[in-house]
């Protein structure tokens, strides 16, 4: 306990000392609403999809910032860490934090272009479809550093994030021996566009009690000079035995300042082993911000499911989602 309190005094007096204790305990708020209305056209039948969350951040632009993030439709915290970086070179992340082995799943889904994250990410990143039984929204406890190499304007040419976690989601306790380890670099060479590795080495519980493997590897390459985009991202995982793969890639243009329009091609193989368990989704979005800030825009999607396996028939998809977003400064 005395090491503790000594690390985070060392932390404060390092944190607070270009700025008040009253300027810093004025957090930057915001307020986050995603509802999603799907139409299956097969069965006919509607499904509502709804996230909503708010969040903190103390010492924002600081070398020591606290965020909070409350999933209210969850009821839990999905967010709950410190960051201190003294140095744009170097960082230290402890808490409840994104799982950064995957660069699709540490932005915002209100910054991509498309409806919901690739079905990779659903698989094998954390989300409701994971294939461990862990929904976590990619979020996990842990301790990670974190830092930049060669500024250049408004970017660097290289990122880094390397940790260690307890791979037991919103939790801040450790239900086995395991920790699981996560890193990702990022290589920017010019401003549009960037090239990432990501990968995690880790565990899960089985029903058995036993501990089973949970590794991932990801890379990808994402393009943007502000009107023309593409995404992809390619997640290879080890979920005890079973070994999966899924491949996403998304482009478009924003063909006015506040309109795009984008196509999403998103292939998953359950099993390796299998061809029959390949999912593939084609989709095409239109996004329409209504606010200058883009914190008010809605977007609608139609998407076509092909299933390699005879027994299941395709599926069609009308998506249609708004977004809300409000921010203030106290």
């Amino acid at each position: 306990m005395k090491i503790r309190l000594a690390i985070l005094m060392f932390l404060l007096s390092s944190g607070l000392h270009a700025l008040t204790v009253g300027e810093w305990l004025r957090p930057s708020l915001s307020s986050s609403i995603y509802v999603t209305e799907i139409y299956a056209a097969q069965t006919g039948k509607f499904r509502t999809s709804t996230l909503s969350a708010l969040s903190a951040t103390f010492g924002a632009g600081t070398p020591l910032q606290f965020a909070l993030a409350y999933d209210v439709i969850g009821g839990k915290f999905m967010g709950c860490e410190v960051l201190w970086k003294p140095r744009s070179e170097f960082g230290l992340r402890v808490g409840i934090q994104r799982m950064p082995f995957l660069l699709e799943t540490t932005y915002s889904p209100r910054v991509l272009e498309a409806i919901g994250f690739s079905q990779a990410a659903s698989f094998l990143g954390g989300y409701s479809a994971d294939l461990t039984g862990k929904n976590s929204r990619s979020r996990d406890c842990g301790i990670a550093v974190e830092g930049a190499f060669l500024p250049r304007d408004g970017y660097s040419v290289i990122s880094y994030i390397a940790g260690v976690y307890n791979g037991n989601g919103y939790s801040f306790r450790d239900d086995n021996k395991a920790k699981d380890f996560q890193g990702q670099v990022v290589i920017q060479p010019f401003a549009d566009w960037k090239v990432t590795l990501g990968a995690m080495l880790g565990h899960y519980t089985l029903e058995s009690g036993e501990l089973g493997r949970r590794n991932r590897i990801a890379a990808g390459f994402w393009y943007d000079n502000g009107k023309w985009f593409f995404r992809t991202e390619d997640i290879y995982g080890l979920t005890d035995r079973l070994r999966s793969n899924g491949v996403a890639a998304l482009g478009g243009c924003w063909f006015r300042s506040n309109m795009a329009l984008s196509a999403r091609y998103d292939r998953f193989r359950t099993d390796l082993s299998d061809p029959t368990t390949a999912i593939t989704r084609a989709q095409v979005c239109f996004s329409h911000m209504l606010s200058s800030s883009r914190d008010f825009s809605y977007r609608v999607q139609y998407g076509h499911t092909f299933y390699a396996d005879a027994y299941l028939a395709d599926a069609d998809q009308v998506s249609v989602c708004l977004i809300l977003r409000f921010g203030a400064k106290l």
